[in-house]
């Protein structure tokens, strides 16, 4: 299952995703390497393939032609991340 880093809300659609596609629930954009299947947050570059260039703000949207979305098990701790970071923008508000 598809989901939006930074929400978790479900993406519905199949197939390629837009570099411009956002997410229907936060307006976050979804061509991020926070949603990419290569992305580890301590690998060089954030990045798992040896051949991406380093990106700054990986939560942004880029150009990175070997984006796959990645399929995110409603367990992980990439998605209680999200949720935390939901709660704690509900909390305080989002700035």
């Amino acid at each position: 299952m598809k989901r939006c880093g930074k929400c978790g809300a479900v993406w519905p659609e199949e197939g390629p995703l837009s570099f411009r596609a956002v997410c229907r629930n936060c307006f976050a954009e979804l061509h991020a390497c926070i949603n990419c299947r290569l992305y580890e947050s301590s690998a060089a570059n954030r990045c798992r393939s040896r051949t991406t260039e380093w990106v700054r703000d990986p939560e942004r949207a880029n150009f990175c032609e070997e984006f796959e979305f990645r399929e995110a098990d409603p367990d992980s701790s990439y998605l209680r991340g999200a949720d935390a970071r939901r709660k704690l923008d509900k909390l305080f508000g989002d700035a």
